[in-house]
């Protein structure tokens, strides 16, 4: 969370339910806990809980004994260790539309639906058809979207709906990256998704989600949000005069920006001036997407 103290105030508030919280309540999740977190609002869904987004996605290879996994060539490393941790084959596609109907894929492959800076909209992955894709499985990698929204809660509804899970994570749009906190929403009552695991539970995961159901915890989260919201609105304006354009994340903590030449000479020079970065040459182009920092806004600054 930003350096304005609502970091402290969360942690605290943590700490406080840490000390209420009884020996036995932490062996699973509160149901009045779960009924209050935003993504589980639809009783058509279910949601398995995990250690962050890589472990959801781990969860899911095994539970669907998956063999192949495709993925967005320039998408998240942590398909790449899945594979290679699992013995898997791992193949790289440049766009879903271009994977989507060119051949049937068996049912051990997994397609990991995402794209360029994970924006998770409703127009992205509403028009998502899993008959074309032959008998793989599909997942949609939420990582970097808000699940707090409403946008969240209907779309991973709508896509649980036509049996497609959505993985997400709380590391990134709660800045919780030590909590490490994530899940699994599918269909209640299907296969789409694997089994909670018990073990999962300790008092730490419960209390945090405990805050995060808790009006008190919303309203902090919603307070990071307007300052989050608000940096990336001022890093989005320093991008402007490099005429790039530019996508925001839904969590507001990174922004993508585009360059049709894949060795442009100002884009490098912009690759050099930005902190927490990750630089992707394509087809087509290069993408660069930058951390919202106080530090990247000011070094646009001068």
């Amino acid at each position: 969370m930003p350096d304005s103290g609502l970091g402290q105030e969360f942690v605290e508030a943590v700490v406080q339910q840490l000390t209420r919280i009884e020996w036995h309540q932490y062996a699973t999740l509160p149901a009045e806990v779960e009924a209050s977190l935003p993504w589980s609002q639809n009783p058509m869904v279910r949601t398995t809980y995990t250690r962050g987004a890589e472990d959801a996605l781990l969860q899911l290879v095994r539970h669907a004994s998956i063999k192949q996994i495709h993925c967005a060539r320039w998408s998240y490393p942590g398909y790449a260790r899945i594979a290679k941790r699992l013995g898997l084959g791992i193949q790289e596609y440049a766009s879903i539309d271009q994977l989507q109907g060119t051949r049937p894929l068996r049912e051990d492959n997994l397609v990991v639906v995402t794209e360029p800076g994970n924006p998770f909209t409703i127009g992205a992955t509403s028009a998502l058809d899993p008959s074309l894709f032959g008998h793989a499985h599909l997942v949609v990698d939420a990582a970097y979207a808000n699940p707090f929204s409403p946008e969240f809660a209907l779309n991973s509804a709508n896509l649980a709906a036509k049996g497609v899970p959505t993985v997400f994570t709380l590391s990134k749009t709660a800045g919780l990256a030590a909590s490490r906190l994530g899940g699994v929403v599918a269909l209640r009552g299907t296969s789409d998704s694997p089994e909670q695991d018990p073990r999962f539970w300790d008092a730490f995961s419960v209390s945090v989600l405990a805050v995060l159901a808790s009006k008190h915890g919303r309203n902090l989260l919603s307070a990071f949000e307007r300052e989050r919201s608000e940096l990336a609105d001022q890093l989005v304006r320093e991008l402007v005069r490099w005429d790039l354009p530019v996508v925001r994340s839904q969590s507001n903590l990174f922004v993508t920006c585009f360059s049709k030449a894949v060795h442009s000479a100002s884009f490098e020079h912009l690759v050099d001036l930005v902190q927490g970065k990750r630089y992707f040459d394509k087809v087509g182009g290069s993408l660069l997407r930058i951390d919202v920092s106080r530090d990247n806004v000011k070094a646009l600054k001068e």
